[in-house]
């Protein structure tokens, strides 16, 4: 019994010798595996920590980036408390109103952008207000940040897109595809510089003189769209922004906006002609007839037009209004003799009068209008108004318009485009010198803005 017992036992002991080997053996390879492992995370952790864009750094961004976030949720907040509190949509100068008294910026905010406290980070004001963020859906046009597409008019270019803001005004879109020098403007590179694919219509900007006999030709002797290196400052007319501006923003985005209408004036108490030494002698170059505190310059159907009012007040008001509409990301301003007559081409390609630039007449308005001009409104709200092309009004009539064209004639240095109701020998493309206190019933003004 016992050798039975001792040789079970022999055996048992032989059997968990080799359970114990067999077992030791997993446990070393499984350590040799999970060294290995080891040893390849240790590669990939060194190598993502000694990278720039390694774990650490990683890290840091997206706390700042968190941190930047955050700031820009803040101010959205008191923006929408702002709007709540109104009932209107905040403007730029809320918005940077609001980064001021709640000592959000670093420095003094600047004209797009500003310094945050926090952080130190450069903060756009598109990035907080998402305003100057366009929608480029309407046949590739991009409809600015805080403007819609008036659906009930055109929605392909050669209609006339018109956009309005959030007040009402109305823009037109004067689509380009030449550049000045006959180079196709980027939008249209890929389509050979047409208008649209398919089509032959091609518009080139430039100045032009539209003569009633030869047409539209190149010469203009005495006319000059002036850079604030070139103008002389005796002359007293107001000058373009920036007229290189305008033309690589033409370039770069195929095309500006155009006011729909004839300036308008909307809540002005006062109304004084009184202080002119006659009927079109303005007391000084930066004058206006039309006063009040809450006073409007607008762009509307039906709006009482903004005339007896000087070149230099006029470009005054369109440098200003993009950042009185609180507009971000937009430039206004006085429209120039480049997108007066790039629009009259634009008319004559796709509108119904191929020599629109020889139309003089259009508007009927009374000759009597002198009196306040109380009878000449936008969108003609008279017997017989037949001036619309391309969804623009009253460039064939109406008045007069301002513009920051320079001219060298004896008559005066500021530069009148188009015609008005007075006289039926001044046209669409007529150029008209003035001197620069000229103000009356029959001259008024258009803004442009562009991005």
């Amino acid at each position: 019994m016992r050798i039975g017992k001792g040789n079970k036992e022999v055996t048992n002991l032989k059997e968990l010798y080799r359970r114990r080997i067999e077992n030791r053996g997993i446990t070393l390879v499984a350590l040799i595996v999970t060294i290995v492992v080891l040893l390849i995370l240790a590669g990939v952790s060194i190598g993502a920590l000694t990278n720039r864009k390694g774990l650490i750094q990683e890290a840091h961004n997206s706390a700042d980036q968190a941190q930047r976030e955050s700031i820009i949720q803040k101010i959205q907040a008191d923006l929408l408390n702002l709007k709540t509190k109104t009932g209107e949509t905040p403007t730029k100068n809320d918005l940077i109103n609001i980064i001021k008294e709640n000592d959000y910026a670093k420095d003094e905010p600047g004209e797009d952008s500003f310094i945050s406290k926090d952080g130190e980070y450069e903060i756009s004001y598109q990035e907080i207000s998402g305003w100057s963020e366009g929608a480029s859906d309407i046949d590739g046009v991009t409809v600015p940040g805080g403007f819609t597409h008036v659906e009930s008019e055109g929605s392909i270019k050669e209609d006339g897109i018109v956009v309005a803001d959030n007040f009402g005004n109305e823009y037109v879109w004067i689509p380009v595809t030449k550049n000045e020098d006959g180079t196709p403007t980027e939008p249209y590179v890929e389509t050979n510089g047409k208008l649209r694919e398919g089509s032959n219509i091609e518009i080139q900007l430039g100045r032009y003189d539209f003569n009633a006999t030869t047409g539209v030709t190149d010469a203009l002797n005495g006319y000059t769209e002036d850079t604030s290196s070139n103008h002389n400052s005796s002359y007293g007319n107001q000058i373009a922004k920036s007229i290189e501006d305008f033309k690589q923003s033409v370039n770069k985005n195929g095309g500006y906006y155009i006011s729909r209408f004839e300036a308008g004036v909307e809540n002005y108490t006062n109304f004084n002609t009184s202080e002119m030494t006659n009927f079109y002698t303005a007391p000084n170059d930066d004058w206006t007839a039309y006063s009040g505190e809450n006073i409007n310059l607008v762009s509307k159907s039906g709006a009482k037009i903004w005339n007896y009012i000087t070149q230099k007040r006029a470009a005054t008001l369109c440098r200003n209004l993009a950042e009185a509409n609180g507009y971000i990301g937009v430039t206004s301003d006085l429209i120039n003799s480049y997108a007066w007559d790039t629009a009259l081409v634009f008319i004559q390609e796709c509108g119904t009068d191929s020599s629109y630039s020889n139309q003089a007449g259009q508007s009927t308005t009374s000759s009597d209008a002198s009196d306040a001009g109380e009878a000449i409104l936008a969108n003609g709200e008279g017997t017989g108004k037949t001036d619309k092309q391309c969804n623009i009004y009253d460039m064939a009539g109406n008045c007069r318009e301002w513009t920051t064209e320079t001219s060298s004639d004896s008559y005066g240095s500021c530069v009148l485009h188009g015609g008005y109701y007075y006289l039926s020998d001044t046209y669409a493309g007529t150029r008209t010198s003035v001197g620069t206190t000229n103000a009356s019933s029959y001259d008024s003004f258009r803004s442009i803005l562009y991005y």
